[in-house]
C-alpha cells in the first residue's frame, strides 16, 4: 500500500524555501494545504523525472542505437564464444 503524502498547511509565514530544501533531502512529496484544501504539491527532482519519464534527448539516443549491431556476424559472435570457453582454462570453484 502506498504511503500517504505528507500534508503542509501554508500561511502567510510558511517558509517555502525549508520546505523545499526538506523535499530535496528526504525526498518525500508533500501537498500544499490552504485553508484545507490541497492546491498543489511538491516532489524532488529525482522523482520528478521517473514520473514523467525519458528526456526527448534520451529517446533520440535509444533510437539511433536501435539497430546498431545489424550488420552483426551471430554465427561468428557464438564461434567465438565457444572458442574462448574452451580455450580458457577453468576457473576455480564458487564457494557457497
Amino acid at each position: 500500500m502506498a504511503k500517504e503524502p505528507r500534508r503542509l498547511a501554508v500561511g502567510p509565514e510558511t517558509d517555502l524555501l525549508r520546505v523545499l530544501e526538506e523535499v530535496h533531502a528526504d525526498n518525500e512529496l508533500r501537498v500544499i494545504d490552504k485553508e484545507g484544501e490541497a492546491i498543489a504539491a511538491t516532489i524532488s527532482m529525482e522523482n520528478f523525472a521517473a514520473a514523467v519519464g525519458p528526456s526527448e534527448e534520451g529517446m533520440a539516443r535509444a533510437l539511433e542505437a536501435t539497430g546498431a549491431w545489424e550488420d552483426l556476424d551471430t554465427d561468428s559472435l557464438v564461434e567465438a564464444i565457444y572458442r574462448a570457453r574452451h580455450e580458457s582454462p577453468p576457473s576455480k570453484p564458487a564457494r557457497l
